[in-house]
Parts: structure tokens; sequence; C-alpha cells
């Protein structure tokens, strides 16, 4: 399972979180949580060094990214369209590969 390098677990309405072990999927290119019910993504996520997609569209209880985002340097396409992020973290500005942001979230004050 290690070698995995696309998971694909959207519309998973059962999925509450995802486990501090999704760091271990290093060769993880392809991560697809959109439309789950996730609030937070855990700071281990920052080690899928080769990722590539991260996809979180539709996951409505999702308010925050981690503060280490920057550490994926490989990431191209991040979509965080219909989710309830207030801001994105300021290391996302080191993403020199990121060609496409869904929703880009500067900030949100209630």
């Amino acid at each position: 399972m290690k070698q995995l390098r696309v998971l694909s677990l959207s519309n998973y309405k059962s999925i509450t979180e995802v486990p501090s072990s999704i760091g271990n999927l290093f060769y993880l290119r392809y991560l697809n949580l959109s439309h789950t019910k996730i609030e937070r993504l855990p700071s281990e996520t920052c080690k899928l060094y080769n990722l590539q997609f991260l996809l979180l569209s539709g996951c409505k209880r999702l308010t925050e990214l981690p503060e280490d985002m920057g550490n994926l340097v490989n990431l191209r396409h991040l979509d965080v369209s219909h989710t309830a992020l207030r801001e994105m973290p300021v290391q996302i500005a080191k993403l020199e590969n990121l060609h496409t942001v869904s929703d880009f979230v500067v900030s949100k004050h209630n």
C-alpha cells in the first residue's frame, strides 16, 4: 500500500477525518476527498511530497488547511471550491508548481 499513487474517496459521506497515517503514502500523486465530511486535513498530509492533485471540492465542513502546505512542492492542482475555508495558509505562496487553485480564499471574516 505504501506505493499507492492514486487514492479517490470522493462522495464517501461516512468519512469525517483523514488518519495521520496518510503521511506514509510517500508515492501518492492524486488524492481526492471531494464531497466527504472532513473538517480538517492532518499535518501529515504535508509529507506527501509527490502529491500533484489535491481535490477537496464540496467538503463543506473543511475550515482550514495545514500550515505546512508549502511542503507539497509538486502540487499542481488544488480544488477547494465549495468548502468552508476561511483563508489559505501563508506557505501556499511557496508552491511554485501550482497551476490551478479553485476558489482561492484570501480571508473570510464573519
